[in-house]
Order: C-alpha cells, then structure tokens, then sequence
C-alpha cells in the first residue's frame, strides 16, 4: 500500500534524522512516495535586517535549502526509495512556517508529515518556539512525526493507549503504516493510573482496530502497567524496548503565559524525554 509523507527539512547539512528515520524505518521502499519540503523566508524579508547584498544573502539561503534538498534526496535514493517516487518542493514563507507546512499538509492528502528535532535544548525549551513545539498546538488532522536522533536498525512500535479517540486513531495510523512492514510488531501499552479496571478492555478494542488494519496477532503484543506516573511510565518502556517508534494521540492543550513553558500535555513531556526513537502523534 503506498505511503506519501511530507518530509520537512532546513538547511541544516550536519543533521539528517528525518531522513534516517525513514531509510532505517522501512524496509519495503517500493511503496514509499516522499516530498522533500521547505519554507524559505521571503527575499523582501532582508531588506529590514541588511543595507547592501540583499539579493545575494536571500539568493544565499534559497541555494543553502537546494542544498538540503538534494542531500535529502540522495540519502533517499542512495536506500532504495525510487527516484520517481521523490519530489522537492521549495516554498517562501507565507503564512508562517508552520502555518505554511500544515497547509502544504493538508493539500497534499499526505499520510505522515515528518519533522526533526533539531536543537531542542533547555533554552529552546523556555525561550523559543520551536517548529516542533507549535505544531503540536495547531489542529492538524495529518499525523507526525518527530525524529530526534534514530538509530539504525531499530524495530517496533510502542502504541500508547488510554482509550480515547485520539489514541484510537493513533492505532488506524499504526496499523496502516505497519501493514506491510513485517518486520515490525506492535506493542500495545496502556498506563492504569486511576484503578478502573477497563485496561483489558481498551487493549481489546485497539487490537480489534490493528486487526482491521491487517495486523495479525502474532505481530501484537499487550502490556498494562499501574502507575501513577503515566509519562515515567512510558518513556521507562520505550528505553527498555528500544523501539523505533512511539505512537500516542495527543489533545489539544493550550496553556496561557508563562506556564506554556512550565506545564505542557503528556505529549510534549515525552517529546523532550525521547531522543532514539521517532514520536508518532495522531490528534
């Protein structure tokens, strides 16, 4: 089945993990169509920071994003995507970046919108909004992808559950990129932080939904943990399992002022405790 995603890059040459994530991640490239995307500041922007050579700095950035892309793309191909199955696309900022990546995310009916995870550091953290960071506050109904630094090799898909409609619609997606990538399984985890006794329940129904995605059984496995410390409890699987990916849905959370920096949703806590495997997220 085929798998479009819109892959995300700057023009940062010294780091490719969106790239190594998909060339580790996927053994079957035949079915994988990739677009190569960027949002390069317009050349209008410069002449408010810059009294001569405007043209040549703009003209600077834009090859510097060529640059990337046809890195990207060579990576790519270098791993088995097919050349005709990669297309680059270079676009001036218009709405803002991440504006401007949902849009092309929402236009280009893709299945995954993958983005790194470049300098997600504690001053970023408090200081900046990251690309990653903004994104998770914007409705978007196209899943993503945060690739930290993967390593090669990886298997696996931990899929975090509580039962909701946004972790359900994280098992469609899992199901549906996982079809037909044999080599991985699932592990279906959910975190009983509140003694309710529906655990068995819910892990009954995401199955159900990996089924009808084609997921055969021998490819699931169950875990249920009790704890109160639901995103101690997950980060601590993740390692122990080195999983390629970790799915979860994420609700919308929209704090005010400065606790935005000091409070967040669970999937932005995990977004800064993993580093070694992609994080999948599904609104």
């Amino acid at each position: 089945m085929e798998k479009h995603l819109l892959l995300t890059v700057g023009d940062d040459l010294t780091s490719l993990c969106e790239v190594d994530f998909i060339n580790s991640f996927f053994k079957n490239k035949t079915d994988i169509w990739v677009t190569i995307f960027s949002v390069i500041t317009p050349a209008s922007s410069y002449s408010s920071t810059c009294k001569r050579d405007c043209s040549i700095e703009s003209n600077s950035v834009h090859d510097e994003r060529l640059a990337a892309l046809d890195t990207s793309r060579t990576a790519l191909l270098r791993h088995g995507v097919l050349e005709d199955h990669i297309n680059a696309k270079v676009v001036e900022e218009n709405h803002g970046t991440v504006e401007d990546i949902i849009l092309e995310a929402r236009s280009g009916h893709y299945d995954a919108v993958i983005l790194g995870r470049h300098g997600y550091d504690l001053f970023e953290q408090f200081y900046s909004l990251s690309t990653t960071r903004e994104i998770l506050n914007q409705k978007i109904a196209v899943p993503f992808w945060i690739c930290g630094n993967p390593e090669f090799g990886r298997r696996n898909v931990l899929l975090c559950v509580d039962g909701s409609e946004a972790s359900m619609r994280a098992a469609d997606h899992v199901g549906f990129i996982l079809k037909d990538e044999i080599e991985h399984t699932v592990t279906i985890f959910h975190v009983d932080n509140a003694g309710e006794g529906n655990s068995v329940d819910i892990l009954k129904r995401v199955e159900q939904r990996l089924g009808d995605k084609e997921i055969p059984k021998d490819r699931i496995n169950n875990r249920i943990v009790y704890s109160s410390r639901v995103t101690k409890a997950i980060v601590e699987e993740a390692v122990i399992g080195a999983y390629a990916a970790l799915a979860v849905g994420h609700h919308m959370f929209r704090p005010h002022g400065f606790k935005e920096w000091l409070i967040g949703s669970r999937c932005l806590k995990l977004l800064e405790a993993v580093d070694k495997c992609a994080l999948w997220v599904s609104q």
